[in-house]
Order: structure tokens, then sequence, then C-alpha cells
């Protein structure tokens, strides 16, 4: 898949479809975790904040406002209708862990510790955030 740099966000959902769109019939995803609601996924979501955000939020004051948007936005998501179509979801897709070779091709996904198998929903509303990462 080669890049057009002209239309980057557009490059990077259709490589993010891709990854949703792996067929898991045959793949081991038994290392990866997998959520099969919004609960779980939140649940996750609120470990990874506390092992990774809340040591560090006096210090960083945009650790403060995400462990604070968290809590907010549980409340929302928890309402939603809990059924969705299980896909690979890379959990923190952006421009920075996307590499491109030479000729203008995806070489590579790197970084892939949050990854798991889950809501793509997820995946798309945090990844067209991180758009300013390139």
């Amino acid at each position: 898949m080669n890049v057009d740099f002209q239309n980057m966000k557009e490059e990077k959902f259709k490589l993010m479809a891709r990854i949703h769109s792996v067929d898991l019939t045959d793949v081991d995803t038994g290392c990866l975790p997998r959520f099969n609601s919004n609960f779980e996924h939140f649940q996750y979501l609120e470990e990874i904040s506390e092992k990774y955000l809340r040591p560090r939020a006096e210090r960083l004051r945009g650790n403060k406002i995400i462990l604070e948007a968290l809590a907010k936005v549980k409340q929302a998501v928890l309402k939603e209708p809990q059924t969705f179509h299980p896909a690979l979801v890379h959990y923190d897709f952006h421009w920075g862990n996307i590499l491109i070779g030479k000729n203008k091709e995806i070489s590579a996904v790197i970084d892939w510790e949050f990854a798991g198998v889950g809501d793509p929903r997820y995946s798309f509303n945090t990844s067209s955030n991180t758009d300013t990462h390139f």
C-alpha cells in the first residue's frame, strides 16, 4: 500500500480499516485482551490509566485532564448499545506508529502493546484525535 501524502488522513483510515478487517477466525489472539462489551473495554482503559497516567497526574496537567475526561465519557459509553463486530484494534494508531519505506509504501505498523480484540469504533475515535503526530 503506497501512501498518498496529499490525503494523509484518508490514507490512515484506509490502513486502519484494513487492520479491522483481518479475519480473526484462524488467528491466535490469545495473547491480546478481548473486550466483549463496552464495560470490559472501559475497565481495561481505567487499568491502563491508573498504571500510566495517575502516578504522573499531579505533575502533568494533561494526564489529569485525560483521567477526568475518561470518567465523564465512561458514563456516556456505558449507555451505548453493547453489540459490535469484534475486530483487531491497535488503540494507539497514529502516524508516529506507521513506518513508511523509501518508495512511499507502508512497511509496518508498530507499537502494539495496547492492541486488543474489541469494538473498532474506539480506535477510530482515538485516531481521529491524533493526526498531529505526523
